[in-house]
């Protein structure tokens, strides 16, 4: 399909979802400067026309409050995924976005675990992390 991304001034902060003020307020430079009309495709998709196979992978998903619909975008070629590797948000900072523990518990559903957390994008003023790195390992793999 096709959708808007938000493209931030920082780059790394663009997003499908809208940016709340509050990460705006703490990283003036993640403020949205224009917007760009992408076209996405889900990883069922990409697998089948990458010719995947039976190869083991690791997913790194940063896509700012999308992981959630990445993973969906997935049904089919998910049990064939080792890892994940995705980050999420302690403090929303993006609309719509699923925290870090609706993500715990959203790929324990889908038959991942956690494996370990980094230290994500924290507030530089107060040291505050404000977003985690989770690594979810498939126990079915």
């Amino acid at each position: 399909e096709t959708k808007m991304i938000n493209i931030s001034k920082n780059s790394v902060s663009s997003s499908i979802l809208d940016i709340r003020k509050k990460h705006t307020d703490i990283a003036p430079e993640s403020a949205v400067v224009k917007r760009e009309k992408i076209k996405l495709i889900t990883l069922d998709y990409f697998f089948d026309k990458e010719k995947i196979g039976k190869k083991k992978i690791f997913i790194k998903i940063d896509t700012q409050g999308y992981e959630k619909n990445i993973i969906l975008g997935a049904s089919r070629v998910l049990k064939k995924i080792k890892g994940v590797m995705l980050e999420a948000s302690i403090l929303p900072l993006y609309r719509n976005e699923n925290n870090f523990t609706k993500m715990i518990q959203f790929m324990k559903k889908k038959g991942f675990y956690v494996w370990a957390i980094e230290r994500g994008f924290s507030n530089k003023s107060s040291g505050r992390v404000l977003q985690l790195d989770i690594i979810f390992i498939n126990k079915n793999v």
